[in-house]
């Protein structure tokens, strides 16, 4: 059982919730169809919006897979220029061995020849080094 007070604190009229009103879409005295109207249009705006950002997105994404095929590619020439500069350091080692071979061979070749000039007869032919 409630108490008497309890009852004393029941108002009169029924309760009922004040009209919800959106500031931005509903002005003083606009029908329903106004309403209507504006929240449609509202809705037409946020969907073109939407595709709008698909359409970035997916040029977005795009973008950034080329970019990363872009990084792999120049990744893997940088591995290559790198095996290219060893070829190339390894190319100038033999190189400096061939020339100093030849200098070698070049100097022996001057010994050789002056010493049999000096062991020419006295006709002045050069004799053959035995």
């Amino acid at each position: 059982m409630r108490s008497e007070s309890f009852r004393r604190a029941v108002p009169e009229q029924p309760l009922t919730s004040p009209p919800l009103k959106s500031p931005a879409l509903i002005g003083e005295g606009d029908s329903v169809q106004d309403i209507y109207k504006k929240q449609a249009a509202r809705i037409e705006q946020l969907e073109t919006d939407n595709k709008q950002l698909e359409k970035e997105l997916e040029d977005t994404l795009k973008a950034l897979q080329n970019s990363e095929a872009e990084i792999e590619n120049l990744e893997e020439a940088q591995d290559e220029v790198a095996d290219l500069k060893m070829k190339a350091a390894k190319a100038d080692e033999t190189t400096t061995e061939v020339e100093k071979l030849v200098r070698c061979s070049a100097s022996a070749a001057t010994q050789d020849y002056y010493a049999a000039t000096r062991t020419s007869d006295a006709f002045g032919y050069i004799r053959s080094p035995k």
